[in-house]
């Protein structure tokens, strides 16, 4: 369920687009319009679901994982210390960052 439905959907009809960084040119609405129509769906809902906030207490760990559907992501650090281990598309690609079995 995306928090966004309820109350909180015409803020985000009204903001979206402020999120991005400057000068960046985001195409997410009309390639969400264009996903959402395939499938009958509210854009706005479908896009939504992509935005969220994490918070994590002293000491949480995020175990390796890749964003959904490859999304790039904004990161806010408000206090402490975080480190990140980038991997390269060509271990991506390779295959070398999953399982081959469960």
């Amino acid at each position: 369920w995306s928090p966004f439905v309820g109350g909180a959907r015409g803020l985000f009809e009204r903001h979206w687009k402020e999120l991005r960084a400057p000068g960046a040119r985001d195409l997410s609405a009309r390639w969400v319009q264009q996903f959402a129509a395939l499938f009958s769906m509210d854009w706005l809902d479908f896009l939504s679901r992509l935005f969220r906030v994490t918070i994590g207490a002293p000491g949480a760990i995020t175990r390796l994982h890749c964003e959904n559907h490859a999304a790039h992501l904004w990161f806010a650090q408000l206090e402490g210390r975080r480190l990140f281990v980038l991997f390269s598309p060509r271990d991506v690609a390779s295959g070398c960052l999953y399982q081959d079995a469960g």
